[in-house]
């Protein structure tokens, strides 16, 4: 059955918008007449209508208009949207962007404002997609869904397009400036090298506390002059996001080239300062600079953990069973028949980790028995002090980081907790790792020994010794 939306007439569409786009619109307005009229002379147009997106076509009268889709997301609203303003102002298709913009052709002049106005009122803004200004803030596009994911970057990406959107700091730069996330530990997606500023998600361990960050990399771009960025740091608290790029963009604005284009991008500063000067007046500008509580509020909205109240992924996994890349564990560390906490059994976790890593990757699930009954982490979440989910990852963390390193412990894994029914359980998904992994284990006398763990059908099992050489050097 189709769905009727009521279509709104522009009067609606205008009253509904927010007072800043509706003045900034109705300016707009204003000054095409102005233009039109000889009021206003071509450079000075050029400037106004760059800043809100639109480009001259080589045809006479008409407009290419750059529509900014940040971190590429986009729901069926907007893209219907979008979809109805190409066939309403422009020539009846969307040429979809490398960097996660939209753009339309052939649009008359006079039809922007109201074309700009729908698209507003669907939550999609055009400004800043052209000119001297920060460009759309791109993502992974795989954030927020990918197995890889250290965390989903989006609301980070999010966080800052507002806080650069219409900011006096980038409103009249030099040249454009590039920015981008990438959530993967594994793989980079976005192109956090060849960006302004790039930035991938990380967690480390602070004060028994896992943090979130970012590793960063400043001053690349492609174009005729090609630079990869510079690492400026393997991680940046989240709290640091803003501040940091408030002040490189300071920096860019106040010592970038202003009068050879070619030679204005921030690529061409580092060159000209060297990557030490410029580390010292940023870290300068850091220090001086007066940050305001509030650009750090978006904080409060992001949950670190991911929640899931049913994950019919989860349930479909789980009633089909146990095999090579799938197991099931009933507990962390609580044993069951003992009613107390068995430190054999975070061996048996350490054992299958392993092997799935030595293997083609796989996912663990603790919280469920053998008969596909889930049974939750209550058990184990009495064994420890505040009795959390937080405490039991921040555990099951500390266990790997002591076994194969905190490398491995935030590159290799991704813990999350789904519900089916309401009841908790954990999911570990573990990468296919880069380099063999070794288990200490003890026999019952007590003796510790290492060995190489492997997946054997459903099970993980130790490998004898006189093969691990050989599958050794076949599988790394």
């Amino acid at each position: 059955m189709e769905v009727q939306v009521k279509e709104k007439s522009m009067q609606e569409i205008i009253d509904g918008l927010p007072d800043l786009v509706r003045e900034e619109l109705d300016l707009f307005e204003r000054q095409i007449k102005d233009y039109k009229d000889g009021l206003t002379g071509e450079i000075k147009f050029q400037k106004i209508r760059l800043q809100l997106g639109i480009y001259a076509q080589r045809q006479e009268g008409v407009q290419m208009h750059r529509i900014k889709i940040p971190f590429g997301g986009l729901n069926s609203t907007q893209l219907r949207r979008l979809a109805d303003c190409s066939d309403r102002y422009a020539s009846n298709f969307l040429h979809l962007t490398t960097r996660q913009d939209v753009q339309l052709y052939y649009i008359q002049l006079a039809d922007e404002p109201n074309m700009m106005r729908e698209l507003a009122d669907v939550g999609i803004t055009t400004r800043e997609a052209c000119g001297n200004t920060v460009r759309n803030v791109t993502a992974c596009h795989q954030a927020g869904s990918s197995p890889s994911d250290t965390f989903d970057v989006t609301p980070y990406a999010e966080a800052f397009k507002n806080f650069m959107l219409r900011n006096p700091i980038c409103q009249n730069m030099g040249r454009k400036f590039k920015v981008c996330f990438e959530g993967c530990h594994d793989k980079d997606h976005a192109g956090i090298m060849i960006h302004d500023l790039g930035f991938r998600a990380r967690v480390r361990e602070e004060g028994g506390e896992l943090k979130r960050g970012f590793q960063v990399y400043v001053g690349g771009g492609l174009g005729a002059s090609p630079s990869l960025g510079h690492l400026w740091t393997e991680f940046l608290p989240v709290e640091e996001m803003i501040p940091f790029s408030a002040s490189v963009i300071r920096i860019f604005d106040r010592y970038g080239e202003r009068k050879v284009r070619m030679k204005a991008r921030m690529k061409f500063l580092i060159r000209k300062l060297g990557m030490e000067e410029f580390h010292k007046l940023v870290e300068e500008e850091r220090a001086n600079l007066k940050v305001d509580p509030s650009w750090n509020d978006f904080l409060n909205n992001i949950t670190e953990t991911n929640y899931e109240s049913v994950d019919m992924d989860i349930v479909e996994m789980i009633m089909s069973g146990e095999n090579s890349q799938v197991e099931f564990k009933t507990t962390l560390r609580y044993d069951m028949r003992e009613n107390k906490v068995n430190k054999k059994l975070e061996e048996v976790i350490l054992k299958t980790l392993a092997a799935f890593s030595n293997g083609q990757g796989g996912t663990l699930v603790m919280g469920v028995t053998d008969d596909f009954e889930v049974i939750g982490l209550e058990n184990d979440y009495k064994t420890l002090s505040s009795g959390t989910k937080d405490e039991f990852e921040l555990h099951l963390r500390n266990l790997v980081n002591q076994a194969y390193g905190v490398e491995f412990a935030t590159n290799n894994l991704v813990v999350t907790f789904p519900e089916v029914n309401d009841v908790e359980m954990c999911v570990v998904d573990i990468k296919q790792g880069l380099r063999p992994l070794y288990t200490e284990v003890s026999d019952k006398n007590g003796n510790k020994s290492k060995k190489f763990y492997v997946r054997s059908g459903n099970s993980s099992q130790a490998m004898d010794i006189t093969e691990v050489g050989q599958y050794i050097n076949q599988r790394f």
